[in-house]
């Protein structure tokens, strides 16, 4: 059983529980300490979920995310976006970051 922590049931008003097969658990990606440059691809939360986007550009303390699968972009803040990674093998400690879109694909 899993609790989220920011999907809340618009019926119960509370966070949402669910039973998740344990195969289907992940852990938290590895922290990368690593200063957000433009072109870098990032996991931006938007919109009460993950989405992979690109750092188009920086304006004080926000940052421009470019979605390509929606054509649109949004301002984020630091503490909203990470650079982005993915686990290459079923084994879930394995976790490689890309920093540039042309590495990713």
């Amino acid at each position: 059983m899993i609790k989220y922590e920011t999907l809340k049931d618009p019926d119960m008003g509370g966070l949402v529980y669910e039973s998740v097969p344990r195969k289907m658990l992940w852990p938290y990606p590895l922290e990368i300490v690593a200063v957000p440059k433009q072109g870098d691809i990032v996991d931006a939360w938007y919109k009460e979920a993950w989405w992979i986007g690109r750092l188009i550009h920086r304006v004080e303390n926000l940052f421009a995310v470019y979605f390509d699968r929606s054509d649109e972009y949004h301002f984020i803040k630091r503490s909203k976006f990470r650079i982005h990674q993915k686990c290459t093998t079923e084994d879930p400690t394995c976790w490689v970051y890309y920093r540039n879109y042309y590495t990713m694909y």
